[in-house]
């Protein structure tokens, strides 16, 4: 047993659940027909059969009671630590309670149990020796890990994107999806390429027709970009986990389970030899065949060794491999016993119909327990490791692939609309002349930047870590020329739980739409921490206040990724101008209040 796993085992026998009897009760029930139907009780029609059964259920109680004045005292006294020398100890007496009473309670039935009490006793001493560091692994694991899962799972989920990164799938789907859309990009101004460059010939005339630029952004440019959006809003997500107190935590620690490595082979030994003595000795009145037993406790060694070697060259196969070579050890030294020596006193050739049924359910309930209970003797490390082995492959990298091709979808819709469509439709408002105080040269760049989208590549800016004062700016820069911003922003550090670039898509949009749809030459950004902690903005702009007649487009969409509809259009100052006004809540969202609609 390696150092780390004795450390942990450790752990778990004096954590603050070694003696949590929560589930025991459970596992009693379950477990106590199962060792009646082992023990041969099964001719229903045996005049002392009611009296027999009385006297080994009330030992059941007797040994729940035992552990329940256990556990009662443990809590008493602070929860002191034990080792498992003390809890097998603590663990083996309650078998001896246990066997005491089933006996003494037959005498006093008249009934004559075959054997003395002290044979018995130690009898019962070995078939409960691990029930309780067995209870304590159980509680343990499934306490810790309903604490500790939400993390765990996320951590595990950030270990696949990591790896679906490195190992170069992501990049190879977003070049399939950005080849996708430069393709219909392209496409899409093949028709309007030929009018565009015959109307700027003669650009001393500047003849170039601002028309031809509002119908190509305003159709085109726009069904894509709200083609995209809405391919990107229904892909998938990352994983929510379930609520902790739901059964889906047990079903993840069983896949859990399956996946982690084998636990020391001798632990199990000592759980089978446990198993084992009792089969041995059922109607007998000698002392255990010290034999049988050593040939049994051999037998099951090396199988589960053999196993153990098996599940760690094939890892892949770990699910399969565990079950497998638990019910293969369990049952084949039995069955070669009984080949070697047909008179061994467990029973006849073949097995009664019971039996074998009570012994499939017994290997399947401790096979299932062991399994659950595994994540309680392994590290936090070695768990997220596990953990993202036990998710289907297949389907986490098909959510992976959706995950990225929403987030490629996104950045390109956003750059299609906050980008081409926002420069094409205030280069074709300069033309007009429908925004006053713009000058000649100020045209000249209209149409230089005109010509740059329609004659360029079209190419998405590349994600950059961006402060988040850098980030405004960044997005005020490139309409700096045609419109006045003034920023006020009374925080320079950023805030950990803003996404910054969704917030530059922010900025983007509403200095774009008070060029576009309200006409202004100045637009006054507020940026401010109110009392609850949340990030207020006002944009004020001072147009003609028209934004808020334009019909729901892919703009409100962006407002209300982020603030989550808590955001709404009203009249500036003085009834000049639009105020986009925008709360983002930091530490909880809010109800959706609803939005304005604006293009």
């Amino acid at each position: 047993m390696s150092k780390s796993l004795k450390r942990l085992l450790k752990e778990s026998i004096k954590g603050t659940h070694a003696l949590d009897m929560r589930y025991m009760p459970i596992a009693m029930l379950i477990f106590f027909p199962i060792a009646i139907l082992i023990q041969g009780e099964t001719d229903f029609s045996h005049p002392d059969y009611k009296l027999r059964i009385i006297s080994r259920a009330l030992g059941w109680v007797a040994l729940f009671a035992f552990y329940l004045g256990l556990s009662l005292w443990w809590s008493r006294s602070q929860k002191p630590a034990l080792s498992l020398t003390s809890l097998l100890l603590l663990s083996g007496t309650g078998g001896v309670v246990e066997l005491a009473v089933a006996v003494l309670t037959a005498r006093y039935f008249g009934l004559r149990p075959e054997g003395s009490i002290f044979y018995y006793m130690v009898l019962g001493f070995f078939s409960k020796l691990m029930w309780l560091p067995i209870n304590a692994f159980l509680v343990t694991s499934i306490l810790s890990f309903r604490d500790q899962r939400e993390d765990l799972l996320q951590r595990a989920e950030t270990l696949r994107a990591l790896s679906f990164k490195q190992n170069g799938l992501a990049q190879k789907i977003r070049k399939v999806v950005e080849d996708g859309v430069i393709s219909e990009l392209n496409w899409s101004r093949v028709t309007a390429q030929t009018r565009f460059q015959s109307s700027i010939q003669d650009k001393s005339a500047l003849g170039i027709d601002p028309q031809l630029l509002k119908s190509y952004a305003g159709g085109e440019l726009r069904s894509i970009s709200h083609k995209l959006w809405s391919q990107a809003r229904s892909q998938p997500v990352a994983r929510v986990p379930s609520k902790k107190h739901s059964l889906e935590p047990i079903r993840e620690l069983l896949r859990l389970g399956l996946r982690l490595p084998p636990i020391d082979v001798r632990v199990y030994c000592t759980i089978y030899a446990s198993g084992a003595i009792p089969i041995l000795a059922k109607d007998t009145q000698s002392p255990i065949e010290f034999l049988n037993f050593a040939f049994l406790l051999i037998c099951f060694y090396f199988l589960m060794a053999a196993g153990e070697k098996l599940y760690e060259r094939f890892p892949q196969f770990a699910p399969r491999i565990y079950p497998l070579r638990l019910v293969v050890a369990v049952y084949l030294p039995f069955f070669l016993l009984l080949l070697l020596n047909p008179g061994a006193n467990f029973g006849t050739v073949p097995q009664p119909v019971s039996f074998q049924i009570a012994s499939l359910l017994l290997v399947t309930v401790v096979v299932f327990i062991l399994t659950i209970s595994k994540a309680a003797v392994y590290s936090r490390e070695q768990i997220i490791l596990a953990l993202n082995q036990a998710t289907n492959s297949q389907k986490a990298q098909l959510n992976l692939a959706a995950i990225e091709i929403a987030t490629v979808s996104r950045q390109w819709a956003q750059y299609i609309h906050g980008n081409l469509q926002s420069r094409l439709l205030a280069a074709a408002a300069v033309l007009e002349g429908s925004v006053e105080g713009i000058d000649i040269g100020t045209k000249e760049a209209a149409i230089a930047e005109a010509t740059r989208i329609m004659s360029g590549d079209f190419e998405v800016a590349q994600s950059v870590s961006r402060s988040f004062m850098d980030e405004i700016i960044f997005k005020a820069q490139p309409w700096k020329d045609l419109i006045e911003i003034e920023i006020d922003c009374d925080f320079e550090t950023n805030p950990d739980w803003l996404p910054i670039d969704q917030f530059g898509a922010v900025v983007e949009e509403a200095i774009a739409n008070a060029f576009r749809h309200g006409h202004a030459t100045k637009i006054a950004i507020s940026i401010h921490l109110n009392d609850d902690g949340w990030l207020e903005c006002n944009f004020t702009d001072n147009g003609i206040g028209g934004a808020g007649n334009q019909p729901a487009g892919l703009g409100s969409s962006i407002f209300d990724v982020i603030a989550k509809g808590n955001w709404s259009l009203k009249p500036g100052p003085d009834g000049i101008g639009t105020c986009l006004h925008m709360i983002i809540p930091a530490l909880e969202l809010l109800p959706a209040r609803g939005g304005s609609s604006v293009g």
